[in-house]
């Protein structure tokens, strides 16, 4: 696993476009992002002091540096990089990417059908919390809902770290792999150039906990015996990509989940539990844009997790009063890191410097600005964003070289001079730092916090964690959590991050459990430990050990969705990504904790799987030709002491519904006539006494009886 601390410092870099397929609203200035510029400048400066040798100075300076490249021909210009020796990747006819030399970079730069030429972002796994508390209720145990559906025909892509590809949780009962594809593309150098249904007999090589074997299970984990931790979409399809988690790469990756699933004439859904405080916020970055362009076009589904920032002061933002009006921005550096990487956003897209920043240092109260060199070793930039054309100062000061200029006790920050109307927004990186309130300075919060890389994708769905329990009983037989650890079940899991978002859109858009959940386990991981308490309990096939455990996060939130969804798509594969947003608003739970209908920590309310499926075939129905649903089985059943719903999965000309008691004597019976797709029938139990009842479902072309237990 790659290891964000130790990251290029000039892969924190953040830029956007407002509307996706056009030139960038902002074509005045040089063809390169100044983090792209700064890079290549370093590195011929490199090359240029290594005395003319071919040593590693000189090899660095040809090292490809990963792009994404804006232009008015993908193709043509996809066409130049390959006479070149090297390749791209056509997204779409206005972008591709590619990890390209410097030389070629600058070559490309000097092309008219070359736009803008932006160096990829770095995200990382949100991996917070990921081992530390969990269980939730079982996602699917089938006490409440009996569906037919299981995802049979969908395909779900998880881009990750850390799976274990033959863990027994990834096969059907005939013993069949359901992982369909398998692209390792983040065990560099071992990483693979293209995808494979050849599964390794280990682990990916990455170091994350097994967070991916965790996560996949969660979404679709096979139901096998003797355990009772298995997903939700039980029969779906998978396709499993350990990645370095890099821009260009993840939008790689997408477009080869969306092609796969069209060649196979399936629906996917993308799963992506990852992420970085470092961008617009905006979902206006090409990246976003390109992503979402695929959403759109129905090419793919994507579930992206919030973040697990939900207690970290982080954000901060402030309105300017009346003219010339002064306030500074304290960056505070936590402990242990050895970077500082933050970014301050003005809000208006007019493309100037509204806002005056000036960089400075501070020591004994006396602040000292930064000159444009001191900037420039720092790896602070000042810039115009060629795709919001929104003025930002974007940094990843190393603090090492920050010591040395302004001395061990010094800080970082950054004056702003702004007027009434003017309005900005900053950030800090996830457990890099936080912001030093006081006089003059804004102070810190945990808002504005939708997690760059996934969530922020306009028409992703961005998940949210809530804690649907708060103990687990670990493999040793103790219970751990309970009231000590401060979080109430029912309630928003203490580490969910807020929103609302600065793109337009609500989000989070919804909630789900995320809170101790149990699912595999990666026995291949380098920090696996049998003995784990996390650990609550394994299984033995042939001569392997299975292990299941717990862990929390947004990370686990997410792949409820995923799998949750691939049940719709299943029950209607037509559902467009505007019909499932609705779904998910017009049919999400509301109690004491998610109280309204949307805010910014449980989003529109708590998924509810039931009330989704029937609105998705409701969907179906109102089509000019209502769909047959892929299943045998003509209802799902919501179970409850007081009532079951019974909702048709399918068109019925009539259907007889019966009620008998354990011996066989009949209690009632209710005949209905001409049901349509995604209508629902209760049967009232709270007049019938306590005890075991048989409910008997007929149809023109199905009979199904069901166990019944009145408490």
């Amino acid at each position: 696993m790659m290891n964000f601390k130790k990251l290029t410092l000039a892969l924190f870099v953040a830029s956007s476009m407002t509307t996706f397929a056009q030139v960038p609203v902002n074509m005045e200035g040089p063809k390169l992002d100044p983090v792209l510029q700064h890079t290549i400048e370093t590195r011929t400066m490199v090359a240029n002091n290594a005395d003319g040798a071919l040593g590693v100075r000189r090899l660095e300076a040809r090292t490809p540096i990963s792009v994404i490249v804006n232009v008015s021909d993908a193709q043509v210009i996809s066409d130049i990089i390959a006479e070149n020796g090297e390749e791209a990747t056509v997204v779409n006819d206005n972008i591709l990417t590619g990890s390209l030399t410097p030389q070629l970079v600058q070559k490309l730069a000097e092309h008219p059908n070359v736009y803008y030429i932006k160096q990829s972002r770095q995200f990382r796994p949100l991996m917070v919390n990921t081992r530390r508390a969990t269980k939730v209720n079982d996602v699917h145990d089938g006490k409440d809902l009996d569906t037919p559906f299981d995802g049979t025909g969908v395909l779900i892509g998880v881009i990750d770290q850390g799976f274990q590809a033959r863990h027994i949780a990834f096969y059907d009962s005939e013993g069949k792999t359901r992982v369909k594809q398998y692209w390792n593309r983040g065990n560099y150098p071992n990483s693979s150039t293209s995808p494979t249904a050849t599964l390794p007999s280990g682990g990916d090589g990455l170091r994350a906990n097994g967070h991916a074997t965790h996560v996949t299970n969660i979404a679709a984990g096979s139901r096998v015996e003797g355990v009772n931790y298995y997903g939700i979409a039980t029969g779906a399809d998978l396709y499993m990509i350990p990645s370095s988690f890099n821009e260009t790469e993840m939008l790689e990756d997408i477009k080869k989940i969306a092609s796969y699933a069209k060649n196979k004439g399936m629906r996917a859904v993308v799963n992506m539990s990852l992420g970085s405080q470092m961008g617009p916020h905006d979902g206006s970055t090409p990246y976003d844009q390109s992503i979402n362009d695929m959403i759109k076009k129905g090419d793919v589904f994507v579930c992206g997790a919030m973040g697990n920032e939900g207690g970290q002061r982080i954000h901060a933002t402030y309105a300017f009063k009346g003219e010339d009006d002064v306030k500074s921005l304290l960056f505070v550096p936590s402990g242990t890191e050895t970077l500082l990487p933050g970014q301050i956003w003005e809000m208006k897209t007019n493309g100037k410097r509204n806002v005056e920043f000036k960089p400075f240092y501070l020591v004994n109260g006396v602040k000292t600005y930064l000159t444009t060199t001191e900037q420039a070793q720092l790896y602070v930039y000042d810039n115009i964003d060629k795709y919001n054309n929104k003025h930002n100062v974007l940094f990843t000061i190393p603090l090492s070289s920050f010591s040395s200029l302004a001395g061990e006790n010094a800080k970082f920050g950054v004056e702003m001079k702004g007027s009434e109307g003017d309005t900005i927004h900053a950030w800090i990186e996830a457990s890099y730092g936080t912001f030093q309130g006081g006089s003059g300075y804004v102070t810190g919060n945990s808002q504005y916090l939708v997690s760059e890389g996934a969530a922020s994708i306009p028409g992703a769905i961005a998940v949210a964690a809530y804690a649907a329990t708060n103990t687990f009983t670990s493999q040793d037989g103790y219970v751990y959590g309970g009231t000590q650890t401060g979080q109430n079940v029912g309630a928003i899991a203490s580490f969910s991050s807020n929103g609302p978002w600065l793109g337009g859109v609500n989000k989070p858009t919804i909630s789900a459990p995320g809170y101790m959940l149990l699912s595999a386990f990666n026995s291949y991981d380098a920090g696996f430990d049998a003995s784990d308490y996390n650990i609550v309990t394994s299984v033995q096939s042939g001569n392997k050990t299975y292990y299941y455990g717990q862990m929390s996060g947004t990370s686990m939130a997410t792949p409820v969705v995923t799998g949750i969804l691939a049940l719709w798509l299943q029950a209607n594969p037509n559902l467009t990504n505007d019909q499932v947003l609705e779904i998910l608003e017009t049919t999400a739970t509301h109690d004491s904790y998610a109280k309204n209908d949307w805010d910014a920590k449980f989003g529109y309310g708590k998924i509810n799987a039931y009330e989704g499926l029937k609105k998705a075939l409701q969907f179906a129905a109102d089509g000019i030709a209502p769909l047959r649903a892929n299943t045998q089985e003509p209802v799902t059943l919501q179970k409850s002491a007081e009532a079951w719903r019974i909702l048709f999965n399918s068109n019925e000309r009539f259907a007889e519904v019966s009620l008998y008691t354990a011996d066989g004597k009949l209690v009632g019976k209710q005949n209905y006539g001409q049901l349509r797709q995604g209508e629902e029938r209760v049967l009232d139990l709270r007049s019938q006494p306590s005890g075991v009842y048989v409910v008997r479902i007929k149809t023109a072309g199905a009979d199904l009886s069901r166990k019944l237990l009145v408490p």
